[in-house]
């Protein structure tokens, strides 16, 4: 987390949210503007889900597959930490059946991540409990090589109160103290209680998907009743609420759009841990992030329609295996890949084939209307291919 200047408390000291009287009520004004927004961005959902669905059942896994590869691997990079896309995306193909065999080593940190996954997928609407919270953070949480961790309980504060820290060990900035391990149980009760009866499959109350993920990414961080794990686990329980509320697993990755504002997703944090329960401003964050995140989905869903339309081309039939192999390669790299076109040696490179042949290849793709070439000369030549045009349904 990031320095932010400190609510004095009484004596000197820091007062943390939880030592508040108001602790832990929270201030929500469910505002029209985010009302509004939250209605639109179910309707925009709706219309995504509705062009996945045209894909087909084998596309349409393969964009969910997108988004949870997406998710895992850019929770975990939250928190400082790699996990190798390609080995969780081989992995949730697998435990999905969409591959008959996988023979990708996975390691333990990739292997925890698709099994967070997985339950989310599965059971986003199911009521949770320590039981499934526990169960999360073992299978995200590795064993520390310097200390012990508790892993599958709460934390006991065995080596003293639970701090967020930054700076050099001998001169620590201390951005937090969670509440004492003690008050950890009841006050994770009143949490699991609140997140379960605020479900859009039991409450008719309608709470905007925003402000109930900011409340409970809120509470549970500030409670912080594990070791490790507490961040990647509150994202989790972000991407349930929206699960929830638009009914289906999300196409849309919260985290990738929270990484890409990291510094005032800790701002926020920063601010929350010192305040007396107003989360209106991390709703507007959360909604934000939200809506990031489904324009990310959107021009993912669109590359993979045109990606879709483009290999169900007379044209790209017609074509040899190895201009097949080159094109399915490139297009699969998705739609940042090669934005100012591909040149002969990288169509070497990758079908794995000479320069003579990779220059005839690439003159029979441009006469069939599947490429088109830049006007550059020499080296600067470069080649773009040539995807439909489409429209999301309504």
């Amino acid at each position: 987390w990031s320095t932010i200047k400190s609510t004095p408390h009484p004596n000197g000291l820091i007062m943390w949210i939880w030592q508040r009287a108001t602790w832990p009520k929270w201030k929500v004004n469910i505002s029209d503007d985010i009302y509004r927004r939250s209605i639109e961005q179910a309707q925009q959902y709706g219309e995504l889900f509705g062009s996945v669905k045209m894909l087909g059942e084998e596309s349409s896994e393969e964009a969910l597959v997108d988004a949870m590869v997406t998710e895992a691997v850019s929770s975990f990079a939250i928190e400082g930490e790699f996990i190798e896309a390609e080995k969780v995306r081989s992995s949730i193909k697998f435990n999905l059946g969409l591959l008959p065999n996988s023979h990708v080593k996975i390691e333990a940190k990739e292997a925890g991540a698709v099994a967070l996954s997985m339950e989310i997928r599965k059971r986003f609407n199911e009521n949770i409990s320590k039981a499934t919270l526990s169960r999360w953070q073992e299978m995200i949480v590795l064993q520390n090589a310097l200390y012990k961790l508790k892993i599958g309980d709460y934390r006991d504060d065995e080596l003293g109160p639970m701090q967020i820290i930054s700076g050099r060990i001998d001169n620590p900035k201390i951005h937090y103290e969670a509440l004492p391990a003690e008050d950890i149980g009841s006050n994770m009760n009143k949490f699991i209680e609140w997140f379960n009866n605020s479900s859009p499959c039991i409450s008719d109350e309608y709470m905007p998907p925003a402000i109930r993920a900011a409340q409970a990414h809120a509470w549970f961080t500030m409670i912080h009743p594990y070791d490790d794990g507490n961040g990647r686990i509150s994202r989790a329980l972000c991407e349930c609420v929206f699960s929830q509320s638009l009914r289906s697993p999300l196409l849309f990755s919260l985290s990738e759009a929270i990484k890409l504002t990291q510094k005032e997703y800790s701002s926020q944090l920063d601010t929350l841990c010192k305040s007396d329960g107003d989360i209106n401003e991390f709703s507007n964050y959360m909604l934000k992030v939200s809506e990031i995140a489904q324009a990310a989905c959107k021009k993912r869903i669109l590359f993979s329609l045109k990606k879709h339309n483009f290999f169900n081309q007379t044209a790209f039939e017609k074509a040899n295996e190895r201009q097949k192999k080159f094109l399915k390669k490139v297009l699969n790299k998705g739609p940042n890949a090669f934005e100012q076109g591909f040149a002969s040696r990288h169509y070497s490179s990758l079908a794995k084939t000479s320069s003579a042949t990779a220059t005839r290849d690439l003159q029979l793709l441009l006469k069939s209307g599947l490429i088109v070439q830049n006007e550059g000369k020499g080296r600067s030549v470069r080649y773009i291919i040539k995807l439909p045009d489409v429209r999301l349904s309504r």
